[in-house]
């Protein structure tokens, strides 16, 4: 991310990764987990300096909506043997 100043205006990017996890379903049967792959969020924000002390700002959080859809796998089941 950063945060950037011209005249009186202002950007402000922020970036944050959500890590990869898995979801157990049972301690029994393993092959019930599920894994959710990692994602990147993006937060926006434009701003103007109306005076010294006073600033408008318009902004959006997770910009491009990215959301949970889903387990990217499951795991393999196992093999008989």
């Amino acid at each position: 991310g950063g945060d950037w100043s011209i005249d009186r205006f202002n950007v402000n990017l922020a970036l944050t990764r959500y890590g990869s996890y898995k979801e157990v379903n049972s301690s029994a049967n393993r092959d019930l987990d599920r894994i959710y792959a990692a994602k990147w969020i993006t937060d926006l924000d434009l701003g103007y300096n109306l005076t010294k002390d006073l600033n408008i700002a318009v902004g959006a959080k997770n910009l491009f909506d990215q959301t949970r859809t889903g387990p990217t796998r499951r795991r393999r089941p196992r093999e008989a043997g």
